[in-house]
């Protein structure tokens, strides 16, 4: 099955600390050589990445959400220009846009 990666952009210690947490079955945020990306069931079945980057920015919105029982202060995560698409032949295909979406996740302040 082909699966999408979304580049996300921030603070690498706030990334690292969403990676962490923020690991299911449905969705989660893994750490590739020092980039990050958002990884999702619900993108699987997309075809195209302008539909990708639009799903997983409505993903790390309803992130932003869960967190707000947990907010300190606002840390800036983002979807980044990259998308890459992983074949099932292991390949991989890299899209670019240059347009970002900017969402904003608060975590307490404590934890970062």
């Amino acid at each position: 099955m082909t699966e999408w990666l979304v580049k996300l952009r921030g603070n690498t210690d706030h990334l690292a600390k969403l990676a962490e947490e923020f690991d299911s079955a449905l969705w989660q945020i893994i750490d590739e050589h020092g980039s990050y990306y958002l990884k999702a069931s619900s993108l699987d079945n997309l075809t195209d990445p302008k539909a990708v980057r639009l799903e997983a920015s409505e993903l790390l919105a309803g992130l932003e959400g869960a967190l707000l029982f947990r907010v300190k202060r606002v840390v800036e995560v983002s979807v980044a220009y990259t998308i890459l698409r992983i074949n099932e032949d292991g390949s991989r295909d890299t899209f670019r846009e240059s347009v970002g979406l900017d969402i904003s996740i608060r975590f307490p302040q404590t934890e970062l």
